[in-house]
């Protein structure tokens, strides 16, 4: 399906990933960008975060710097990890255990140029999975 806009993409990934998963829940990232309108609710970056009320079922996990993160001493595959469990943890305790989708974006542009630590997001996708979810990577 055609669609005129990256954020109009993302609201229809999330709602055909609902329709086909029965799942709500969908898995972002903190710090992150994935449109305005319709999507506004996928967005957690601070200038895109408006005062009214987000659509529930957008749950936020840590966003992976590694840079100035928690993790910044540890080597690549230690902070992959540790940032993996990140969304682990939201799924476990912001969820059911279920989710629909777990959208990401490779490198996060809006919110800085960021890339992810090698291994990061394949450990985060099984997570993703184990929980029922699908995964869409949102790279414009």
């Amino acid at each position: 399906m055609f669609t005129s806009s990256g954020s109009e993409a993302n609201y229809l990934a999330g709602m055909l990933a609902r329709g086909y998963t029965k799942n709500w829940p969908i898995v972002t990232l903190k710090n992150a960008y994935h449109g305005h309108c319709a999507s506004q609710h996928l967005s957690n970056l601070n200038n895109w975060n408006f005062d009214f009320p987000k659509l529930g079922g957008v749950e936020t996990a840590p966003f992976p710097d590694t840079y100035r993160g928690p993790f910044a001493d540890m080597a690549p595959a230690d902070q992959a990890k540790h940032f993996a469990d990140g969304i682990k943890d939201t799924i476990d305790f912001n969820t059911s255990g279920k989710i629909a989708l777990m959208m990401i974006e490779p490198i996060q542009g809006a919110g800085g140029q960021y890339s992810h630590p090698d291994g990061y997001v394949n450990q985060a996708l099984d997570h993703c999975h184990a929980a029922g979810g699908l995964y869409l990577s949102d790279e414009v």
